[in-house]
């Protein structure tokens, strides 16, 4: 999470909350120096969901002006354009500069009734994950979401390192709500 932190431009990590094992593990071994969790994912969260877009593109932007890139990625590595359909558009996957062990993904939380617009599509393989369109001058990509996302939006807690992290209580209910039964999958 420091690396994380110290990465990000100032100005990107009051927009974003850290969601996943990294906040999890952060939250459970900070203060144990022979624990550890890696990860090469980082997932990060733009809330609120009525402002993730305006807040996701100045987020990307700012991190393209710092140097970050693209994750390599045969089918997704280069950005879209206006008549790419959101569920077609590469996710905003970026490494920072020099490093390419672990790459940030933005996030938005899912919106609200009153939210909800034309420009939100549902997967068709999967109805609980929604995009919407993010323009940046890069090109275009997708934000995605999960459905009860939005719990983990609930009073997370700002880190020594000026970076939030979700609660790891509204990560397990958001994912128990939107896994509600065990299945087959490993």
């Amino acid at each position: 999470l420091r690396q994380v932190a110290a990465a990000l431009p100032e100005d990107c990590r009051s927009s974003i909350i850290i969601i996943g094992s990294l906040a999890a593990g952060y939250h459970y071994f900070r203060d144990d120096p022979e624990s550890l969790v890696q990860t090469k994912d980082v997932d990060c969260m733009l809330s609120p969901h009525i402002k993730a877009v305006p807040v996701g593109k100045a987020v990307a932007e700012s991190l393209f002006k710092a140097q970050w890139r693209l994750r390599e990625d045969a089918a997704w590595g280069e950005p879209g354009s206006a008549s790419t359909p959101p569920e077609n558009l590469p996710l905003v996957r970026l490494h920072p500069p020099g490093r390419s062990e672990w790459f940030i993904e933005l996030m938005v939380s899912p919106p609200s009734a009153a939210e909800r617009n034309t420009e939100l599509r549902t997967d068709p393989a999967n109805p609980t994950k929604q995009y919407v369109r993010l323009e940046t001058e890069q090109g275009h990509f997708s934000l995605c979401s999960f459905s009860y996302l939005s719990l983990v939006e609930e009073q997370p807690i700002l880190t020594e390192f000026g970076i939030a992290i979700a609660r790891p209580e509204m990560m397990a209910l958001s994912n128990m709500l939107h896994h509600p039964f065990i299945g087959t999958e490993t």
